[in-house]
């Protein structure tokens, strides 16, 4: 499910229980700066040997990608302006990607998850907390 801002803008991404897709698909669009996609490929197979071409790239916005290994968390979504959007609950399986806006968590279990997002890492001048 995907979420979105008063102006249309894309905020998250909500892929329930990818563990269970059957087949090669990318969740984000080709334009975000941080592209995620599930990949299957079937016994036997490959990919090339390659190297990526080192490329010039301004990034205005660390996008997040979490996945849940074991729990859940109670996700709330708010726009660039701190106002609230939505809330969702993610659980183990789940795919949570960050696009814009901004993001809480609250967890009700033990939950381990998996983040990604860009670096290098800039501690306290990373984020603002709303």
């Amino acid at each position: 499910m995907n979420y979105f801002d008063k102006k249309n803008k894309l905020v998250c991404i909500h892929e329930i229980n990818i563990r269970k897709r059957s087949e090669t698909e990318f969740f984000t669009p080709n334009n975000t700066f941080l592209q995620s996609g599930l990949l299957k490929f079937r016994k036997s197979s490959s990919v090339d040997n390659h190297i990526h071409f080192n490329r010039f790239s301004i990034i205005r916005k660390t996008n997040e990608v979490l996945y849940i290994l074991e729990g859940s968390a109670i996700i709330n979504l708010f726009d660039k302006n701190k106002e609230a959007l939505d809330s969702f609950t993610a659980l183990s399986g789940d795919l949570v990607i960050f696009i814009s806006g901004g993001h809480g968590l609250i967890f009700n279990e033990d939950t381990k998850i998996l983040e990604v997002k860009q670096g290098p890492y800039l501690g306290n001048y990373d984020k603002k907390k709303i």
